[in-house]
């Protein structure tokens, strides 16, 4: 029988152990892939001669297009968070927004899809209607009207930098209470 994929992702995250000898590399590479663990994996075992030339060559690509698509976020965060503060209003860095660059030697070992921000709940109005007014654009038509969201949203739609990435501005780390969904 062939080893798990998941079974040596996680030995090759986790270092539990050795590398099992059949292990189905096509296969650990589509699941690294589907979870966006090849830049990572790539960091890790860059120059481990138990996994295939081919499997490490295709890990290093996905490490350089992340590595790219982190130098673009980081720009985007960065405008962010000089406008937001520039007007007094201080934002907190969450998940992966502030993880990319503290919790990992390289920002591209983090995968992103997009950037959250926690807004002081007094501004985030404020913080939204700046960024809108500043060329960020709604992902998608937010469906009720600023107010309505405040009270029974954790955010509006993700807003799009000029650059390209999607920002999530909450107001809340959580849904609140008496939400109906």
């Amino acid at each position: 029988a062939t080893a798990a994929p998941a079974r040596t992702i996680l030995t090759l995250l986790g270092g539990a152990g050795p590398i099992p000898a059949d292990a189905d590399w096509a296969a650990v590479d589509r699941l690294a892939g589907m979870h966006r663990l090849q830049p990572l994996l790539h960091a890790r075992h860059r120059d481990n001669p138990a996994i295939p030339a081919a499997i490490r060559t295709g890990w290093a690509a996905a490490y350089r297009a992340g590595a790219m698509t982190t130098l673009t976020i980081k720009a985007d965060l960065a405008d962010c968070l000089a406008l937001l503060r520039a007007a007094g209003i201080e934002p907190l860095a969450m998940k992966g927004a502030w993880l990319a660059w503290h919790a990992y030697p390289h920002a591209a070992e983090r995968p992103l899809r997009d950037l959250d921000l926690l807004l002081p709940l007094d501004r985030a109005r404020d913080g939204l209607e700046l960024l809108l007014g500043a060329g960020w654009t709604y992902a998608e038509a937010p469906d009720l009207p600023i107010e309505q969201l405040l009270l029974v949203d954790k955010s509006p739609p993700p807003l799009i930098a000029p650059r390209g990435t999607a920002i999530e501005l909450h107001w809340h780390a959580w849904f609140p209470t008496g939400r109906l969904d």
